[in-house]
């Protein structure tokens, strides 16, 4: 018999969906107290005419788009409701994308510049700085980490700092770039 996790799981990566977390769904359900936002997923109560509760409810993702999809319909209860979430966040979890700090610049030589920033996609964000750009960039490294480890390195080479988040390659940002390459 198939394991229904691993089959949502392979069901939610294929989907394209926002993935930061919903702080603005998390109001508990009126009468149960059950959270109605978990991660990306948000249950969304069913109402009949003049807003009259039915006790029927769907589970639901943002898409890209800013667009609803509705992962499960017409579930009758609360509480299958939050399960089938709660499901969706467990499959979701261990392949969630991830904050990565990335270095993209034009060519790994002392003086030249390269961007140090974070993003949960650095390939695309190497797409949108290309097109502004008229050399050829390229990703030289990343390491998982957000904003905080962003900072860290911005405030290690502040006075190596060209403008905004951009770098000019000097020794020890080099060597941290081999590193995290696993040049060294």
């Amino acid at each position: 018999m198939p394991d229904p996790i691993l089959e949502l799981r392979h069901r939610l990566a294929r989907l394209s969906f926002l993935t930061e977390e919903n702080d603005w769904n998390s109001d508990p359900h009126p009468s149960s107290g059950l959270p109605m936002g978990m991660g990306p997923f948000y249950i969304r109560e069913q109402f009949g005419p003049n807003y009259a509760r039915t006790n029927r409810f769907d589970v639901c993702v943002t898409d890209r788009k800013r667009q609803e999809k509705k992962l499960f319909r017409d579930i009758e209860g609360i509480f299958p409701a939050f399960r089938i979430m709660t499901d969706c966040m467990e499959a979701w979890a261990p392949i969630r994308p991830v904050d990565r700090v990335y270095f993209i610049g034009t060519e790994l030589t002392e003086g030249k510049l390269v961007k140090v920033g974070f993003s949960r996609d650095p390939d695309s964000r190497l797409r949108d700085l290309q097109t502004a750009h008229g050399e050829r960039l390229q990703i030289f490294a990343t390491v998982e980490g957000g904003m905080d480890l962003e900072r860290k390195y911005h405030n290690r080479w502040k006075f190596r700092r060209a403008e905004g988040e951009w770098f000019t390659l000097c020794p020890p940002i080099l060597a941290e770039i081999a590193r995290l390459s696993g040049d060294i």
